[in-house]
């Protein structure tokens, strides 16, 4: 069979909502998008951070120091800006937000790391931000530990990082943080923090039921092993659990399952180029089952999938690759976006109604206004299909229902659409 492939322009219905499209935001520097958030109305809430000092496309209250500030903006699904705040000034300044979350009030619990002076961009210590949205005002209160990674779910958010001992040492911590703002209880490892033999670090967190797990790796004389702390509800160790896997893992994220917990990340091969991997393991760190990527690239972001099964998206330079991963491990390709500038997607959720929400930093001279790197958001929408013809117009039809009209020349009626923006690519076989 041949393939056949016609371009055309879409004409869409008012109801039709915009398939693929992507919105950015930043002024002339770097705004690099840390962590996203769901609010309880659906909205998404952007921790990001910024030292631009002029111009943005988001909105034009937003003042600019022309330090690194924390930035953060509240975002409808369909990629609207509603509101945004900066965090700098009063001792918060070269600011990185790690993540945070929202409150039933309207506050916004954020993690932060931020040099204590400007004379001292070195020093950071590790806070937690209370953002009243209605008044713009902020509370900080300082951590026991300088946080690293931040993982939020429905209880509220772990915090990991390290706590200092002495000018030389460290050892791990962690710290749990109810949906009030409220640390129910914080812990502190007995092992030093490092990458000598015998000293551990932690590379993430994840909640699960009432369990803490804590994603570990201990450097021994020969070799590193990847290891799980499970915590009770208390911050109690329960058990450590080795990481049963036959290539050394880069996890950089994961979230629990039925029956275990999913990672991410990448693994080098022996030309030392990364790999994207995914792999689910048990409560016991028994591997289930694992999937390596051929080509180099690294995964930074999943979610479970409605349908089953969870979705990834995979970072590969100038692309970002969405895939669907089922429950016995099998990939399928789903989109591929490509990009004549590096891009990093950071984030992905999957709407109600099945869409796609895609959101990370694209590093581009030409995005936004000319500045370096820019936030993304980007939606993505399954294939289309036709489902009636009327006086020479096509109506069109996704998997979930929404239609659209095309224009379609006289062709058999073996085929199917994608969407790319506002484009369409007919496909005959």
């Amino acid at each position: 069979m041949k393939w056949c492939i016609v371009t055309l322009l879409i004409f869409m219905m008012k109801a039709f909502p915009a398939m693929a499209s992507m919105n950015t935001w930043g002024g002339n520097g770097n705004d690099i998008l840390s962590a996203v958030s769901r609010a309880e109305n659906g909205d998404f809430i952007l921790f990001a951070q910024t030292n631009s000092t002029t111009g943005t496309n988001a909105l034009s209250s937003r003042l600019y120091s022309g330090k690194k500030d924390g930035w953060m903006l509240r975002v409808t699904n369909e990629g609207e800006v509603i509101s945004e705040a900066l965090l700098s000034g009063e001792g918060i300044n070269n600011t990185t937000i790690l993540g945070g979350m929202d409150t039933s009030d309207g506050t916004h619990i954020i993690i932060i790391e931020s040099s204590e002076s400007e004379e001292s961009p070195v020093a950071y210590t590790g806070y937690m931000v209370t953002h009243n949205a209605k008044t713009n005002g902020t509370r900080k209160e300082e951590l026991l530990g300088l946080p690293h990674e931040v993982y939020v779910s429905e209880k509220g958010m772990l915090v990991v990082g390290a706590k200092e001992i002495d000018a030389y040492r460290s050892m791990v911590w962690c710290c749990m943080i109810a949906r009030d703002g409220r640390i129910c209880w914080e812990y502190c490892s007995p092992e030093e923090y490092g990458y000598e033999p015998n000293q551990m670090r932690v590379e993430l967190g994840i909640l699960r039921e009432d369990h803490a797990i804590l994603v570990m790796e201990q450097t021994k004389e020969d070799r590193v092993i990847q290891i799980l702390r499970v915590l009770d509800e208390n911050g109690r160790v329960l058990r450590d659990v080795c990481l049963q896997s036959q290539v050394y893992l880069y996890i950089r994220g994961g979230f629990p399952t039925q029956d275990g917990l999913m990672f991410y990340g990448y693994h080098v091969d022996e030309l030392f180029e990364p790999h994207g991997f995914f792999c689910h393991v048990d409560m016991d760190g028994n591997l289930q089952f694992s999937k390596s990527l051929a080509e180099t690239s690294v995964v930074r972001t999943a979610c479970p999938s409605q349908k089953g099964g969870y979705y990834f998206a995979e970072n590969h330079s100038e692309r970002i690759n969405l895939f669907h991963l089922d429950e016995t491990g099998e990939i399928e390709l789903l989109k591929s976006y490509d990009y004549d500038e590096p891009v990093e997607c950071q984030s992905i959720f999957e709407e109600p109604d099945g869409e796609i929400v895609c959101m990370g930093t694209l590093r581009t001279d030409t995005s936004a206004l000319n500045g370096v790197e820019d936030i993304f958001f980007l939606r993505y929408t399954d294939m289309y299909s036709i489902v009636s013809t009327e006086s020479g117009f096509d109506m069109v039809e996704t998997d979930r229902g929404i239609r659209g009209y095309a224009y379609v020349p006289a062709l058999d009626d073996d085929y199917e659409i994608r969407i790319n923006g506002e484009i369409i690519t007919l496909m005959k076989e």
